[in-house]
């Protein structure tokens, strides 16, 4: 059988340490989820939007640097850390200066398991775009 799993990762210089964090939950097959997209750096104001971008595949530091999308202020570099091929979004509640959180339900399903999807974050608000760190999500049992 194959262990559910949500690990953080993304180390890069450009994206801030616990900007991406795990809640609750592991990924176990019908149980729910919950990670959380915070901006330590409080560059950008209560009310901000917050978004969950869901990959297929992780992205080494330094591979995909993007100008603009930095949480340390507006204009400053960010970078991902998922591969968009076909990007599917999760909108997340507002970010309240301390970390969103936002619920993936992982369905019942045994044919999910051993399945591994990668996500990162990203926040809008006060005319910065900020990603996260990424994490990696194993269904398992």
């Amino acid at each position: 059988s194959v262990a559910a799993s949500a690990t953080v990762y993304g180390a890069c210089p450009t994206l801030p340490t616990g900007s991406m964090s795990v809640l609750g939950g592991n990924g176990k097959i019908g149980t729910t989820l919950t990670l959380g997209l915070h901006n330590p750096l409080a560059t950008q104001p209560s009310g901000s939007l917050t978004v969950l971008l869901l990959g297929g595949a992780s992205l080494p530091c330094g591979t995909v640097s993007l100008l603009g999308f930095g949480m340390a202020g507006v204009g400053a570099p960010g970078e991902l850390v998922i591969n968009l091929i076909v990007p599917i979004t999760i909108p997340g509640p507002a970010w309240t200066g301390v970390p969103a959180p936002i619920p993936l339900a992982i369905p019942a399903s045994c044919t999910l398991i051993g399945g591994t999807v990668y996500v990162q974050g990203g926040i809008v608000g006060g005319s910065i775009i900020g990603l996260t760190q990424g994490a990696q999500l194993t269904v398992g049992v």
